[in-house]
C-alpha cells in the first residue's frame, strides 16, 4: 500500500510540474507579445517625430555656390593595392614543397 501512494504522489507531483510549464510558458509568450507591440508603437512615434523634423529642415543652396567652396580640394589619398594579396584561402593548411 505504502509503494502505491507514494507512486501516485510521485505522478501527481510530475502532471503538477508539467502544468505549471505550460501555464508559465502561456503567461510569459504572451506578456512577450505585449512589450513587443507596445515597443513598436513606441519606436514608430519616435521616428515619425523624427521625420517630421527632418521635413522642416531648409539647406541654404549658396553656400555650395561660393567661391571659397568651389575653390576647396580633395587632397584624399589613394589607396593602393598590393600585388601580392595572399593565399586565395589562408584557412588551408601550409604545403611543403
Amino acid at each position: 500500500m505504502k509503494n502505491i501512494g507514494n507512486i501516485f504522489f510521485a505522478i501527481f507531483i510530475i502532471i503538477f510540474f508539467i502544468f505549471g510549464y505550460f501555464w508559465y510558458q502561456k503567461i510569459a509568450g504572451s506578456s512577450e507579445e505585449v512589450l513587443v507591440v507596445a515597443e513598436k508603437r513606441v519606436v514608430s512615434q519616435e521616428f515619425l517625430a523624427a521625420i517630421n523634423k527632418l521635413r522642416t529642415i531648409k539647406i541654404n543652396k549658396a553656400f555650395f555656390e561660393n567661391e571659397s567652396f568651389r575653390a576647396l580640394q580633395d587632397f584624399t589619398p589613394l589607396i593602393k593595392i598590393p600585388a601580392n594579396i595572399g593565399r586565395a584561402n589562408p584557412f588551408l593548411p601550409l604545403q611543403s614543397r
